[in-house]
């Protein structure tokens, strides 16, 4: 996990750069600031209605949406409110940071060893084998057994009401770890995305190919939910958030450097 620069307003979006942080303090690692708040979306009760947290809050709506927001045009636009929306939930935890984010194609060489998945800095490993939990599905449920989500009950699986231990379960289609699909998410991968001729194909090649593989090949409570194709978007199209964050055009998240969304990568 790397925290990355980014630029905040007062009100016009011209704002100073916020800079990386040394993280040798724990007190001053910004990292541990990032994961202290999302734990504590766990000690906030559910703002939708939900007899669960607000943590729980971000992925049953996620999950509600799914046909509306996935293999549709409005996928990226949505998606990007969605991340700010949790951004403001996490500054209600006290959260004074940038918005983190993983930068995949610089750990494609060895993703399983990506300092992402450290157990004191990062999110903690892969599922264990020795700690499971049985599924009403398939199978059985590999459980995290290191670092800051090893004790953490996601309430929902999909729009089920469903406590489950979190997990992951690392793997490449055929082998376990395997090399976790990082062909699909490498510098030269994401940059054939990038020069797609248009937006369609552009939403396409990202959702299907480095997105999607990122969500099998982490499994477990990443896991990918299919959807169908979906109608193209307007700018003026309405994107619901069914009471998670007020609904918002399209065209109001279709730049980042405005006063609503005021970032830059």
């Amino acid at each position: 996990m790397r925290f990355t620069p980014l630029l905040f307003s007062t009100g016009l979006c011209a704002a100073a750069l916020i800079p990386r942080q040394d993280k040798s303090n724990s007190c001053e690692n910004p990292e541990k600031r990032y994961i202290d708040s999302v734990l504590c979306l766990r000690t906030k009760p559910s703002g939708i209605g939900l007899n669960s947290t607000l943590y729980d809050d971000f992925p049953f709506v996620h999950a509600s949406l799914n046909d509306v927001i996935h293999s549709v045009a409005m996928f990226l636009p949505w998606h990007r409110y969605f991340v700010h929306v949790y951004h403001d939930a996490l500054k209600e935890c006290g959260y004074t940071g940038p918005m983190a984010y993983w930068d995949w194609t610089l750990d494609t060489a060895d993703v399983p060893k990506s300092a992402i998945w450290d157990p004191d800095t990062g999110f903690g490993g892969n599922g264990d084998s020795n700690r499971v939990e049985p599924t009403p599905r398939n199978g059985d449920r590999l459980c995290v057994s290191d670092g800051p989500l090893r004790d953490v009950r996601p309430s929902y699986i999909q729009t089920d009401y469903d406590p489950h231990c979190f997990s992951r379960n690392w793997n490449n289609g055929t082998a376990f770890p395997g090399d976790m699909i990082s062909s699909a998410y490498t510098t030269e991968a994401v940059a054939t995305v990038h020069a797609s001729a248009d937006y369609p194909t552009f939403r396409h090649d990202l959702e299907s190919g480095p997105h999607g593989a990122i969500h099998s090949a982490v499994g477990g409570d990443l896991g990918p939910s299919s959807s169908p194709n979906g109608p193209e978007a307007t700018l003026e199209d309405v994107m619901p958030f069914n009471k998670l964050a007020g609904d918002i055009k399209v065209s109001e998240v279709m730049t980042t450097q405005n006063a609503l969304l005021c970032c830059t990568y």
